[in-house]
């Protein structure tokens, strides 16, 4: 039995299920998502030490979760530069208490503007299902960017610029080569003509617990074997 999808509604609906009425830290959730994160970049790069990577972070969860990651890559020896789609003032609390525990790791921030320096891997984290899809001028700007680089990318939840329900892309839009879902697969992420932008997609363990998606009717993901779970395409 393949695993099922939900919508981005869902998909918050069941995380504030999950913080508010159980009371399960979201902090957590961002640091099980970067562990997941970093097993997936350890794959696309030989190696990971000295490893030039570059992550566009949005002011939401999302961008949260791409600081806790390049905290996480940063810490075992790779080389990070941050680029961020807003101000630091007009960053979540999540993402600037991120940004806080990212800054002594030697961890290269800038602000809106800042040109995308070379690198082997850009990390997508703009926008995630739990955001609203459309791109602010400086996130379209850093998509645009990134995409003339020419480099692999990995996006985080869905490719920035595509609509997790309905897969519909905007312009522009992250042409992933790995998509890193989290929690369970979007549906968005599983429309035909959605494939070229998703890349390979891969769930990601965010510490949910598999009741969740069954009392949804939904098959849990099986990560028994790692935190990471290939969706096999149809």
């Amino acid at each position: 039995m393949p695993l099922g999808v939900i919508t981005a509604e869902e998909m918050r609906d069941i995380l504030r299920h999950l913080t508010e009425a159980d009371g399960f830290p979201v902090p957590a959730l961002i640091e099980n998502a970067a562990n997941a994160l970093v097993t997936q970049v350890r794959l696309m790069l030989e190696r990971l030490p000295g490893s030039q990577i570059i992550g566009l972070a949005g002011p939401g969860q999302t961008g949260a979760v791409t600081i806790a990651t390049a905290r996480r890559l940063a810490g075992a020896g790779a080389q990070l530069t941050i680029l961020l789609a807003t101000e630091r003032s007009e960053l979540s609390e999540l993402a600037a208490a991120q940004l806080r525990l990212a800054e002594p790791f030697g961890i290269r921030i800038f602000d809106p503007g800042a040109l995308i320096p070379p690198g082997q891997l850009v990390i997508d984290g703009l926008v995630g299902s739990t955001e609203p899809p459309a791109l602010s001028p400086s996130a379209a700007s850093l998509v645009d960017a990134a995409l003339r680089l020419k480099l692999p990318i990995l996006a985080i939840d869905v490719p920035s610029g595509l609509n997790a329900t309905t897969g519909k892309a905007d312009l522009p839009t992250i042409r992933a080569d790995v998509t890193v879902t989290l929690g369970y697969p979007k549906a968005g992420l599983r429309k035909p003509f959605a494939k070229n932008l998703v890349g390979r997609l891969v769930v990601a363990d965010i510490g949910i617990p598999p009741t969740t998606w069954k009392r949804r009717g939904l098959l849990p993901p099986d990560f028994t074997a790692g935190p990471l779970v290939e969706v096999l395409a149809e």
